[in-house]
């Protein structure tokens, strides 16, 4: 959401599934670490850019890293640079150009479905229904790695489960 206000009220802020945490205690780490209000808030929404059934799996790896100061400000900066999968399915749909697909990084398959206008619309019309899913799983992986956890690649059969 937009931010009316540049002064937000710690009191106001909602632990999220992501951040299970004190939100006063939560806020005044992000403020420590030199994050405005409006990035606070941002970073306290950014659950929604992942796939819900990996939040618990990354609550769980935040807890391994939470005191690695380095490490916890790479990951805080990462949440705020997640892809919003709305935008990518507005890119989806728009066309048969590859623009979602460089949207969230996916630059070879972007330039594959450039290309051949879509593999002749097949990769638009499976992008309509997927690349949601797909821009979530890869800010997933997109985290792990900042967190040092870099055991997982991209994997078609894992993002369709």
């Amino acid at each position: 959401g937009v931010i009316m206000s540049t002064k937000i009220n710690p009191k106001d802020i909602q632990p999220t599934p992501l951040i299970k945490r004190d939100s006063k205690q939560s806020y005044d780490l992000l403020k420590s670490e030199g994050f405005t209000d409006a990035q606070i808030v941002k970073i306290f929404n950014s659950y929604k850019y992942l796939p819900t059934e990996k939040l618990e799996e990354l609550n769980t790896m935040y807890q391994e890293i939470k005191d690695n100061e380095d490490i916890r400000y790479n990951l805080h900066n990462a949440l705020l640079k997640l892809k919003n999968p709305n935008v990518a399915h507005a890119l989806s749909a728009l066309g048969i150009f590859g623009a979602d697909r460089f949207y969230i990084g996916d630059k070879s398959s972007g330039i594959t479905k450039a290309c051949t206008l879509g593999v002749l619309c097949i990769f638009w019309v499976y992008d309509i229904f997927t690349i949601g899913k797909r821009t979530r799983y890869l800010n997933f992986l997109k985290l792990r790695k900042v967190m040092g956890f870099e055991d997982e690649e991209f994997n078609l059969e894992q993002l369709n489960k």
